[in-house]
């Protein structure tokens, strides 16, 4: 009996090794590495006073590696020669190419450049000061940079301050002492000596410190700043192009006979095109900006040249010859086609209450027999003249205005023959049906001023969720009640309109002006359907 329960033991314990024997699994490698090189020692010390080394040694408790470091290691005071940085195993060594100021205070922020080996965990923003004379300088600011347009944190800015000598300083000469903004566009920046400095900041696009490329975007505190105490104010700053930036082609297209299409990098309404070699009659050609406003149309007829030449020049001195050398043939002349926003699909189109509707054909207009169009609100002709417009800007659009009814049934009818393009085509009937959407489906929304100056005036901006404009335009007293706001969320701005164009205008560095100021609510909006809404904008700086 003995020996039987000693063999069913043993052949127990074989099948348990057995079993543990074929689930093996995988070593894990234990758990990731999430901490960040630590300094060991430095030599010489940190924050070390009577400087006079040539060269800088940083020990870590791991291999290291340095990452950007051209743009994210920041020394101040500027060095004409940047110092060499090299890495060593657990080693940084740094070394001066240049002679040191005497009785200066030196730091060396490190940004997020500093990471371990493994996983690149960073030391960030690590700063190593040391000083040629018998003190550190202590003093400090900080602040704040901001987008002047929106008010977003401007994130990765160069932050900087002069002396007061010239104001040309920030074209030609790196800033005395430099930072740069965290995520949030917030700025400090340690160890400075007592001064009057002029503060400025920068999106330096060519990283060499200055100011020297007209899109670079800028911004500077209105007045000289004083460092004298330890207790130094918070400094706003509002970022800004200058929009100096030189027009330029970006595409030019001549897909179909009789259009050519120049799209550029910005605003091009003041751009006058000139055809040359081949001229065509006046009654003949036809040039305006599309509704996008960064595009010009060259349209021509009844004139079949190979090759074209176009003059294009601006009052700014911008001057481009434009050749095409060979040009769409007249097979290329596509039949009449639209779009609309009355098209949604198959079926009848839902459209907004408050909105007009519109059918943008593929060549300009030349005629519209107007008197055949029907539009019947619920099967009864609606008078079409006092509806249909032809918009100036848009010479292939025609738009519908009317005070549509709630969840009324319309039906558009065009018949045949009725549009007569530039090219002398003509439309194929067109017959849609749109449906107009309940009112409880929209929201409103009530937009208050606090703190107004009866004196200015304020230009109200609303964009929705897919950054749209939904609302721009002058602010009648001190709110403005929105209906008819389709559900969802929205941003709302304000702006300090100083000179009363209907617009909101940038700064000038040269001139010291300051782009208009604009005010937002503190959160986004969130419109619900048959809801009202209120929200609050402060439109002062106190």
């Amino acid at each position: 009996m003995k020996n039987l329960i000693y063999g069913l033991f043993v052949l127990l314990a074989y099948s348990l090794i057995l079993s543990a024997c074929a689930n093996r699994v995988s070593p894990t490698g234990g758990e990731k590495d999430v901490k960040a090189p630590v300094i060991l020692a430095a030599s010489p010390a940190n924050e070390q006073t009577q400087f006079d080394a040539t060269e800088i040694v940083m020990q870590f408790d791991e291999f290291i590696d340095l990452q950007d470091p051209q743009n994210q290691i920041l020394i101040s005071p500027a060095m004409k020669e940047r110092p060499e940085f090299k890495k060593k195993g657990k080693k940084l060594v740094i070394r001066f190419k240049e002679e040191l100021r005497p009785n200066t205070t030196y730091t060396i922020n490190f940004g997020e450049s500093i990471v371990d080996i493994t996983e690149k965990n960073s030391l960030g923003n690590f700063e190593y000061t040391f000083s040629t004379g018998e003190v550190l300088d202590s003093l400090w600011i900080n602040g704040r940079v901001v987008n002047a347009a929106d008010n977003a944190p401007s994130e990765k800015v160069l932050v900087g301050i002069y002396d007061t000598s010239s104001d040309t300083l920030f074209r030609s000469t790196p800033p005395l002492y430099i930072a740069r903004t965290d995520k949030d566009g917030r700025f400090k920046m340690n160890n400075l000596p007592s001064g009057t400095y002029q503060l400025v900041a920068l999106d330096d696009q060519n990283n060499n410190l200055f100011y020297d490329i007209p899109t670079e975007p800028i911004a500077f505190y209105p007045d000289y700043i004083k460092i004298d105490t330890s207790k130094a104010p918070l400094y706003a700053l509002r970022l800004f192009s200058e929009g100096k930036e030189k027009i330029k082609l970006m595409e030019r297209n001549n897909r179909e006979f009789g259009r050519i299409e120049l799209i550029y990098s910005s605003n091009s309404d003041s751009l006058a095109v000139e055809v040359l070699e081949s001229p065509i009659p006046e009654k003949d050609l036809l040039i305006y900006n599309t509704s996008k406003n960064d595009t010009v149309d060259v349209w021509y007829r009844n004139h079949y040249p190979k090759s074209l030449q176009l003059v294009v020049n601006d009052y700014a001195g911008y001057q481009d010859t434009i050749n095409f050398k060979k040009l769409a043939d007249s097979s290329s002349l596509s039949k009449v086609k639209f779009i609309s926003n009355m098209r949604g699909g198959r079926g009848t189109s839902a459209i907004h209450l408050k909105k007009p509707v519109y059918i943008e054909f593929n060549h300009p207009i030349q005629t519209v027999k107007e008197s055949l169009i029907n539009l019947l609100e619920d099967s009864v002709a609606l008078d079409i003249a006092p509806i249909i417009k032809r918009p100036s800007n848009n010479p292939r659009k025609l738009v519908f205005n009317h005070a549509w009814k709630a969840e009324t049934n319309y039906q558009l009818l065009i018949p045949d023959s009725t549009v007569f393009d530039f090219f002398g085509k003509y439309n194929e009937a067109i017959d849609i049906t749109f449906k107009t959407t309940p009112r409880d489906q929209y929201g409103n929304l009530l937009v208050k001023l606090v703190e107004i100056d009866s004196s200015q005036q304020y230009l109200l901006k609303i964009i929705d969720a897919r950054k749209n404009v939904t609302f721009f335009d002058v602010m009648e007293g001190s709110q403005k009640e929105l209906t008819y706001l389709e559900t969802g969320t929205y941003t709302i701005f304000v702006i300090k309109d100083e000179n009363k164009n209907g617009e909101w205008d940038t700064g000038n560095y040269d001139e010291k002006l300051q782009a208009e100021r604009v005010f937002n609510a503190r959160n986004t909006i969130q419109v619900k359907a048959n809801w009202d809404s209120e929200v609050e904008v402060k439109v002062s700086d106190d």
